[in-house]
C-alpha cells in the first residue's frame, strides 16, 4: 500500500513542480546603468590649450579619476550599460603641465547635448528642433538721428517725503 501511494504522488509531485518552474513569461527587470562623467561634444568644444584646472573643472566638474601616480593626468569616464543594446564607454582624457595648464585634449567621438539627453531619457535621437527667433515679432528697424537718446529730465529726482503726518498716531486724549 505504501509502495502504491508512492508511486501515485511521485508523478503529482514531479507535475506539480515542472509546472511552478517553468515559467516561460519570466522575466527579470534589469535597469539601464549609466554611470560617471557625460562629457558630451559641446563641453569638448570649449575646453582650450591653456586651460587652467580650476577653469577646467568649473566647465568639465570633478573627473572621474585623479590619479595619485599620474597627477597631470585627469580621466573622465562614462558607462552605460542599457537593459538592450550595446555597452557604451567614452573615456575622455585631459593632460596638464608642471603649472596646472591644459596642454593634451585625447577624447574619441562624443554625442551632442541633444543626442545625450536622448539616449538617458530614451527619446527618439531625431529630434528636430525649431530655430530660435531673438528678435520680437514687430520690431521696427531704428534710425540712429532719429532716436532719442536724450535724459527726459536733467533736474534731480524729488527725494522729500510728500506725506507729512507721522507714521505713529499718537493716542487720543480725553
Amino acid at each position: 500500500m505504501r509502495l502504491r501511494s508512492a508511486l501515485v504522488l511521485l508523478p503529482i509531485c514531479a507535475s506539480v513542480s515542472l509546472v511552478t518552474g517553468c515559467n516561460f513569461n519570466s522575466y527579470v527587470y534589469r535597469p539601464d546603468v549609466h554611470q560617471g562623467n557625460l562629457v558630451t561634444k559641446e563641453m569638448a568644444d570649449q575646453l582650450q590649450i591653456g586651460m587652467s584646472r580650476a577653469q577646467v573643472q568649473f566647465l568639465m566638474g570633478e573627473p572621474l579619476i585623479k590619479s595619485q601616480l599620474h597627477e597631470n593626468r585627469w580621466d573622465y569616464l562614462y558607462y552605460s550599460n542599457p537593459r538592450r543594446g550595446d555597452i557604451v564607454k567614452r573615456p575622455v582624457t585631459l593632460w596638464f603641465d608642471e603649472q596646472g595648464l591644459l596642454t593634451k585634449i585625447d577624447h574619441g567621438e562624443l554625442p551632442t547635448e541633444l543626442q545625450a539627453d536622448s539616449m538617458i531619457l530614451k527619446l527618439p535621437v531625431d529630434i528636430k528642433t525649431e530655430p530660435v527667433n531673438t528678435e520680437p515679432a514687430n520690431a521696427e528697424p531704428v534710425n540712429a538721428e532719429s532716436a532719442n537718446t536724450e535724459p527726459a529730465s536733467t533736474e534731480p529726482a524729488n527725494t522729500e517725503p510728500t506725506n507729512t503726518e507721522p507714521a505713529i498716531a499718537e493716542p487720543a486724549k480725553e
